[in-house]
């Protein structure tokens, strides 16, 4: 779940936006700036944003509970070429804390649940690591639950996996220069932002060659990123749904 810019897609958004699709080593994009606009204008009807149309979004609300799901890179803070370097504002630290003190709020983040924990600094949070396979409720506050009784690892099994899973690809993309792999817990992280472009097809081939000497694991793609993680049907919106229920 991302907030994108709304009005007309210049080609610095286009570039933000724009996604390359690799799958073992082969890479699909879209064709030109003019089909993107077309889609991204597509989208941008069907999911208008809520601060052009605030008062409608206020009309539809009206008597119904309110529920606040963030991502963490590149809403709670800016896409950084260092990932271990996303640190989140403190005046948007101020404003979080307050939000959830009036209504529940959770971040979902690819990233493990641990580590956004450490970036944000707050116990009033649902956090959902791993792409939502590490969910914890909040230690104080609003919604505190002193027995965190909303604690879900639906991959729990796959744990020792991904440790094998992380050790083969940082032996695999060493001799990559700009490649990184981060251990997300569930999910295994290999970020190609810094390398040259030349090397993207080769990073996302050791990936996708080592994939497949293990069952049950999928490689998605993120912004500039490939992300290995268990082959189950869970996902981040399963771990929205997952927490209204709960």
């Amino acid at each position: 779940m991302e907030a994108d810019e709304k009005g007309p897609v210049t080609l610095p958004v286009a570039e933000r936006v724009m996604r390359k699709s690799f799958c073992l080593g082969s890479v699909q994009s879209l064709q030109n700036l003019e089909d993107f606009q077309v889609a991204y204008e597509k989208w941008g009807v069907e999911y208008p944003s809520i601060l052009q149309r605030f008062s409608e979004f206020e009309s539809r609300v009206e008597g119904k509970k309110l529920v606040l799901f963030l991502d963490y890179d590149g809403t709670l803070t800016p896409i950084v070429r260092n990932p271990d370097e996303a640190f989140m504002p403190e005046e948007t630290r101020v404003v979080l804390k307050e939000v959830a003190s009036l209504v529940p709020t959770a971040i979902i983040s690819g990233r493990c649940m641990e580590k956004v924990n450490n970036f944000v600094k707050l116990q009033e949070l649902f956090y959902a690591g791993s792409h939502g396979l590490d969910i914890k409720g909040p230690d104080v506050g609003l919604c505190a639950s002193h027995n965190n009784s909303c604690a879900y690892q639906p991959a729990a099994e796959y744990f020792s996996i991904m440790n094998e899973v992380h050790d083969a690809l940082v032996l695999g993309v060493e001799g990559v220069r700009g490649s990184s792999v981060e251990h997300n817990k569930f999910c295994v992280s290999v970020h190609f932002r810094n390398c040259n472009p030349e090397d993207w097809d080769t990073v996302a081939g050791i990936v996708g060659t080592i994939v497949c000497e293990f069952h049950n694991l999928i490689v998605t793609h993120g912004k500039k990123v490939l992300e290995v993680r268990p082959d189950i049907h869970w996902n981040k919106g399963k771990a929205v749904s997952y927490l209204l229920k709960t």
